[in-house]
């Protein structure tokens, strides 16, 4: 019972999840998409980008939600490749995506 309830969890954290990144890449789908294309760029010249790459050529226009970086990142056009610290010092280390692009689009 423990774990299905886990699962019934893990599947609503989820679906949350992905319900607040399709809200704000509705409020900036326009950035959100040059972003995301200059991405895929970065991936077949270097073949994997980070949100630090990102954060390095774009700032986040004034009242978009920091989660936007989120809605560039994420499948159906990028898949994770591996992880590396970030190199932001305001990141304290952590640990981040590297990720690579998918698909034709």
């Amino acid at each position: 019972m423990t774990s299905q309830l886990s699962l019934d969890g893990l599947a609503a954290g989820r679906q949350q999840r992905d319900e607040g990144l399709a809200r704000l890449e509705a409020k900036a789908e326009e950035w959100v998409w040059q972003v995301r294309h200059l991405a895929r760029e970065i991936c077949r010249q270097h073949g994997s980008v980070t949100t630090d790459d990102l954060r390095e050529l774009f700032t986040l226009p004034e009242g978009l939600h920091l989660n936007t970086w989120g809605c560039i990142l994420r499948r159906p056009y990028f898949a994770p490749f591996g992880t590396t610290q970030t190199k932001r010092s305001t990141g304290h280390a952590r640990w981040i995506h590297r990720w690579v692009a998918v698909g034709d689009w």
